[in-house]
């Protein structure tokens, strides 16, 4: 594919390249994007007077050929040059395992530079006589930086990095840390792997013979290193990055990725090959390689001191810290890879909930923005959407794990959010009208605000609905049946009020009478038709989702939901995807078209092949001067460098229709389509390099399922088709 702009990143320690070729730039810094500055990177060849470098840099002419690849962790890129009758292979690989919290928070990458004789392109070969010797060669050049002697061989180098660009969200309060415009120190080095790369200045090389007889290869190792004790700020405590309770400076970094390399990338490459030798289309798996490295990019993993570990995720440009509504959506990364990370995302989460009085509270929208963490950074509330994601994502997260003590500790959280949830209804219909404000932020007021939204009403019957589940296991069954009768009310009224023969209404409101604009608090024109309040919409189904992974059905009819999930898709679709609703073309968000295709799996339908559309945006999007990583919004808004793309690992599962109940010792399978291959990453034996695999047949018209591999002890597969 033609080359277009990606990240490389680094789990929670920050470290990235922003690959930009149709700009040929680079931007890069150990601090991650909003605290990174463009490098001057060239990687190519030279052969008498002439050079040739892939399109990250404008100081070299460009091959006349050149496509890039991706796997989870590698941007490669293929170049050809007929004249000199070389190919060049440039890769950048960032090393992840999941649950391998050394190797995954190291701040290093590998580059291998592979030039290999090209003798015949499009049956011309090389058009003149060539010198007997050429080189391979990578040389950078960042602004302001300083060549020091900090290691044997290599370019080693130090800069300052302002910290001040990343503070736009919102000013610090001064109380919560320093001021930070204060520069940061910053070590970084470039140093070979083998004996045979020579170092001038800020440039290593590598010579070789013409004509090529073998191909060359140079191999390189670029690690960083930020000794701060306060890099971000959480309740006016510095952190620091968690590498550095591993790696002691930036030496301990190079001889760590040069004496395990052989492990790191042979763990790396298995990694990788668990999507690549998938049956999931190419584009599929360009979608999720490209969001993950997104989603990498914005994390944030640091040490607080006294032994306590902070984890966030950055909102993309928003830059808000671990906002409920987006890690909604990512939750099913770290089902699939890490979940003691959405452990630990929980534990935090508990020191942000707000008082609504008489038993009842809500969860903030988010947990700081910037470099600073200590209360909501976001304009407004969303009681009703982060209290149910609340409440749905841990309850999934429990039956997952099988971890008891998640439902003990946050239990009586969970009652306090359910406690809102009930008092929000307060016409007695069971549909929440307080606290509707929802994340779905630039769409239209009936999409967005309006009172009694079908949405939220189904979000809430579904999370009422788990958090009764939770309620049993801790034999409050009073309690439970109290819950179940609000989730019964709400079922009611949607089935009487909403449905409207082929589809569920956006919402049950159908003026503007009494509606204020969340973001002006401004009232609405007063005797207006509410536009758009009968649409389709693709939220519907949303809150099915987390209890699908974990086996449970929510309390509506399925047959009107499957109905509605088709009819809007078929209503609301655009060349991209479908917009918020068949009424609101104002923008269309991807993650949601991706959750609302998961919905769809888990009732039966494929519309999983629509992730063709989003990867087209994607690639049309990053070949242009906007450059913006993964986008989430096609329209108005500019949804950018953002985390909730990774939501497409969840086709792992929904394609499966897999579900997992640790609790019950039981693993579902329910497929959407065959023929297909796909791993089970859930129940992976990490630590041996062992994944399951699911083989979807459909033999003499009849579905079959094979599970090839160990499955963990304490389950059992059994497979519905």
């Amino acid at each position: 594919m033609r080359p277009y702009a990606t990240f490389l990143a680094k789990l929670g320690s920050r470290f990235s390249l922003f690959l930009d070729p149709p700009n040929r730039r680079v931007r890069h810094s150990a601090l991650g994007r909003y605290l990174d500055d463009d490098l001057d990177l060239a990687a190519g060849v030279r052969v008498g007077k002439k050079v040739y470098s892939v399109p990250l840099t404008k100081c070299y002419e460009p091959f006349p050929w050149c496509e890039q690849h991706l796997t989870m962790t590698s941007v490669r890129y293929i170049a050809m040059a007929p004249d000199l009758g070389v190919r060049l292979t440039v890769e950048f690989r960032s090393p992840f395992y999941p649950q391998d919290e050394r190797l995954s928070l190291a701040p290093l990458f590998y580059v291998t530079l592979t030039v290999e004789p090209l003798e015949r392109f499009h049956c011309v070969g090389p058009a003149r006589r060539l010198p007997k010797t050429g080189e391979v060669f990578l040389r950078v050049r960042r602004p302001k930086a300083r060549r020091h002697r900090g290691g044997a061989g290599g370019i080693w180098f130090r800069y300052a990095a302002s910290m001040e660009a990343a503070c736009r969200c919102e000013p610090m309060p001064a109380e919560w840390g320093e001021d930070r415009r204060r520069p940061l120190a910053v070590e970084e080095a470039i140093v070979p792997c083998d004996g045979r790369t020579e170092v001038s200045g800020w440039t290593l090389r590598r010579r070789f013979s013409l004509p090529l007889r073998r191909p060359e290869t140079m191999t390189l190792l670029w690690a960083a290193y930020v000794d701060d004790p306060a890099v971000l700020t959480v309740r006016g405590k510095g952190g620091a990055f968690k590498y550095t309770a591993h790696f002691k400076d930036l030496r301990d970094v190079v001889r760590y990725g040069r004496d395990r390399r052989e492990t790191i990338l042979a763990r790396t490459r298995f990694f990788d090959s668990l999507f690549a030798e998938s049956s999931l289309s190419k584009s599929y798996q360009d979608l999720i390689a490209f969001t993950f490295q997104n989603y990498l990019s914005n994390t944030w993993w640091l040490r607080l001191g006294e032994g306590r570990d902070w984890f966030s995720v950055w909102e993309g440009n928003c830059r808000f810290h671990s906002t409920v509504d987006v890690e909604y959506n990512l939750g099913l990364v770290y089902l699939a890879l890490w979940p003691q990370l959405l452990e630990r995302t929980f534990s935090e989460w508990t020191d942000y909930e707000k008082d609504a009085g008489g038993g009842a509270g809500w969860m903030s929208h988010d947990m700081g923005g910037g470099l600073w963490a200590g209360r909501q950074a976001y304009d407004h509330e969303m009681e009703i959407e982060e209290n149910a994601n609340f409440i749905l994502m841990l309850h999934a997260l429990w039956r997952w794990t099988g971890k008891d003590a998640l439902v003990r500790r946050y239990w009586k959280q969970v009652q306090r959010f359910a406690a809102f949830l009930e008092r929000a209804d307060t016409t007695g219909d069971g549909i929440p009208n307080v606290g509707v404000a929802n994340t779905i932020d630039d769409a239209s007021p009936a999409v967005q605000f309006s009172r009694k939204q079908t949405y939220l009403a189904v979000k809430s019957l579904a999370a009422l609905q788990m958090a009764a589940e939770m309620a049993g296991s801790l034999r409050e069954k009073r309690y439970a049946s109290r819950l179940l009768g609000r989730v019964r009310r709400i079922r009611r009224t949607l089935d009487r009020l909403a449905w409207l023969g082929d589809h569920y209404a956006v919402c049950l409101e159908r003026t503007t009478e009494g509606l204020v604009d969340v973001w002006t608090g401004k009232a609405l024109p007063k005797g207006k038709k509410l536009a758009g309040w009968d649409a389709y919409s693709i939220y519907t189904a949303n809150g099915m989702v987390y209890p699908a992974l974990v086996g449970r059905k929510i309390a509506m009819d399925c047959d009107r939901l499957r109905t509605d999930v088709l009819c809007a898709a078929r209503q609301a679709m655009a060349p991209f995807g479908c917009t918020h609703s068949s009424a609101d073309h104002s923008n269309i968000w991807v993650s949601q078209n991706l959750w609302r295709d998961y919905c769809a799996a888990y009732l039966g339908e494929d519309l999983l092949d629509l992730a063709e559309r989003y990867w087209a945006f994607q690639v049309w999007d990053n070949s242009t001067p906007h450059a913006p990583g993964f986008v989430d919004t096609y329209g108005g808004n500019d949804l950018c460098y953002y985390p909730r793309g990774i939501t497409s690992i969840g086709v792992l599962f929904a394609a499966l229709g897999f579900s997992m109940d640790r609790k019950a010792g039981v693993v579902h399978l329910r497929p959407v389509r065959a023929p297909q291959r796909l791993p089970l990453l859930a129940l992976a034996d990490w630590k041996r390099m062992k994944v399951p695999w699911a083989l979807v047949s459909l033999e003499e018209g009849r579905v079959r399922v094979k599970v090839e591999g160990r499955i963990p002890k304490g389950l059992k597969v059994r497979v519905e088709t």
